[in-house]
């Protein structure tokens, strides 16, 4: 197996969501578990897809329970500010309410850790 293959072996296989996006958050590359967390079948049918328009499709809770404003939002920050979060704890609603500490109960939800890198 070549070298430069294990950053993507590595990434297609991590068993959080990673996705990757241009400047126009565009998603340009998509693992199992983002595909799996967008409700697709396969991660390349997230590819050439606006990251806004997924987002839309979801309410994202922040640590403390609340939507935040768009402008507040990791992925914003990190392309308007070039500021980096890294570790920000955030709840993915899908078809409900909650169901983790984050919220109030649910049909489908999913917490995770987020980490945003300022693109270069």
């Amino acid at each position: 197996m070549s070298a430069h293959l294990w950053p993507e072996i590595i990434l297609d296989n991590a068993s959080d969501p990673i996705i990757i996006l241009d400047r126009e958050r565009i998603i340009r590359y998509a693992n199992v578990a983002a595909a799996r967390m967008a409700d697709k079948q396969v991660p390349e049918d997230l590819l050439n897809t606006s990251y806004d328009d997924i987002l839309q499709q979801n309410i994202i809770y922040d640590e403390h329970g609340t939507v935040p404003a768009p402008e507040s939002m990791p992925t914003y920050l990190a392309f308007t500010e070039g500021i980096e979060t890294r570790n920000k704890l955030i709840e993915r609603v899908h078809n409900g309410a909650h169901s983790s500490g984050l919220g109030r109960g649910s049909e489908f939800s999913i917490t995770l850790p987020l980490t945003v890198v300022a693109p270069a």
